[in-house]
């Protein structure tokens, strides 16, 4: 009955997407993550594409170096012992401010509504890769599944800020797993080499990014097979830094004359023959008539009687008002 459910509610074909998606041990999923970020049809824009290609690296080159440790196990055993190995590399790491931050967005998921734009360019990408695509209805109760997930664990969080409490553990303890399965296994090393390459390959996608949308070409050669490669951190970060401050500056100065008015020594202060351009039709001191200056010398003619500020008499001091007797009013009346 269990398989005839599937099979009718259309579980089948999510067993079968789930195995075309599932990670590869020492096999990235380059065409996908090329496909993801092409801009031919894409249905989000460059920071978009680039922010879910990050976020699909990491999650390859993670299994490519811890893949090959649970790719042997069983089901539900390899699960127990992902988890396992996920809450003993959580607890390496300084989880004072605790795991809210980073749980809450995944609970935006669950409005499959919301990321109608990104599912659609998910569900296009797929079907580049494999010719067909589980459709934009999957790909959303697949997102709501996952927000029900994590749903529990950033509830937790929020409860006890700073608890930085962990995913609960599946069917094996912590300390059971420790010595197989983490520390023999040199897992922290292994994924400090899948950290080191991620940064790696970001670096080289933001440079083919820097630009604008890159062409196919730039994408394949950024990240050619996705194999280990020196790392270039130091270098990559100098040249981000470099180009950083470029475009700061190109910003800056963007619609400004880079030449100055008037080199230095060479400014004058304008002759009395300087006239205004006549597209302005404005007069200038020197427009005017010689009999309409001041003794047939440069300057402003004198200003006709009555004009300006009217100024209280010379007689009185300032502050003073002036005495008017009833009689004087009676008078000019």
């Amino acid at each position: 009955m269990s398989w005839l459910r599937r099979l009718f509610s259309g579980g089948g074909e999510g067993v079968r997407w789930q195995k075309l998606l599932a990670p590869t041990p020492g096999q990235p999923h380059v065409e996908l993550l090329l496909s993801v970020l092409r801009s031919d049809d894409a249905s989000v824009g460059p920071l978009a594409r680039f922010a879910l290609a990050a976020g699909l690296l990491s999650h390859e080159l993670l299994e490519a170096k811890v893949g090959a440790l649970t790719s042997s196990m069983a089901g539900p055993q390899r699960a127990a012992v992902e988890r396992a190995q996920a809450r003993l590399w959580l607890q390496t790491q300084d989880l004072t401010l605790g795991l809210d931050n980073e749980l809450r967005p995944a609970l935006e998921l669950a409005d499959a509504d919301a990321h109608k734009r990104t599912l659609q360019h998910i569900d296009r990408a797929i079907k580049r890769v494999h010719g067909s695509s589980p459709g934009e209805g999957s790909l959303g109760r697949w997102l709501k599944a996952l927000a029900a997930e994590v749903t529990p664990l950033a509830d937790a969080n929020a409860r006890v800020p700073g608890s930085g409490s962990l995913p609960p553990s599946l069917h094996i303890a912590d300390a059971d797993a420790r010595a197989a399965h983490f520390d023999q296994a040199g897992f922290l090393d292994k994924t400090t080499a899948a950290t080191t390459l991620f940064v790696t390959y970001a670096n080289r996608l933001g440079e083919a990014f820097q630009k604008g949308s890159p062409e196919l070409g730039a994408l394949v050669e950024a990240l050619g097979k996705l194999d280990d490669v020196h790392a270039d951190v130091g270098a990559s970060a100098l040249r981000s830094k470099s180009w950083l401050d470029e475009t700061r500056e190109a910003c800056l100065t963007r619609g400004r004359n880079p030449q100055p008015a008037f080199a230095e020594g060479e400014y004058q202060s304008p002759s009395t023959d300087h006239r205004l351009a006549s597209v302005t039709k404005v007069m200038s001191l020197a427009d005017l008539p010689p009999e309409a200056t001041v003794a047939g010398h440069g300057g402003a003619p004198p200003l006709p009687e009555g004009s300006g500020p009217v100024s209280p008499p010379h007689s009185l001091a300032p502050n003073v008002t002036q005495e008017v007797s009833l009689a004087q009013i009676e008078a000019e009346v």
